[in-house]
């Protein structure tokens, strides 16, 4: 019982690192391609205490779920190093009143202007490399199928 679970919690946490695969190569494109809704995109995250604390616990359970699922993918190191550091960045955006971080993604926001292009081509880059990553298990589990129905078929011939 527990090794389900166990894997239910893995299977969870791949989909929520696919999903953010998605979202990152949506946003490369958006910025890449409509700048300037990628901007006010952007700008609206810190728009109200409610979107503030939303903000902070996707990105908890983001870099819960890319720590979770190291084991699974390619490369674990990177998995879990950039899972911790959206953990640890996360927690003090709890502490500080949303309105700061409204002040700062403003100030961000409108200085990254500039620099869309390269920021999408960032996101389109980190959302392929985290798709192409999560795809281990499935790979393996592939290629174990491919050996078990090639035995099966060297011993019925």
């Amino acid at each position: 019982m527990a090794q389900i679970i166990n894997e239910m919690i893995a299977l969870l946490a791949l989909l929520l690192v696919s999903l953010t695969g998605g979202y990152l190569v949506a946003l490369g494109l958006v910025a890449l391609l409509r700048p300037q809704q990628a901007q006010s995109f952007l700008l609206g995250f810190a728009s109200s205490a409610r979107l503030h604390y939303l903000e902070i616990v996707i990105r908890m359970l983001v870099g819960l779920a890319f720590i979770y699922s190291a084991e699974y993918v390619f490369s674990a190191r990177a998995f879990t190093g950039f899972g911790w550091l959206l953990v640890l960045t996360s927690l003090p955006l709890l502490l500080l009143p949303w309105q700061w971080h409204r002040h700062f993604a403003a100030k961000a926001v409108s200085a990254s202007r500039h620099y869309l292009a390269f920021i999408g081509g960032g996101c389109l880059n980190a959302g392929c490399c985290y798709l192409i990553g999560n795809t281990k298990k499935y790979i393996s589990a592939g290629w174990r199928a491919v050996k078990f129905s090639a035995g099966i078929k060297g011993r019925l011939l």
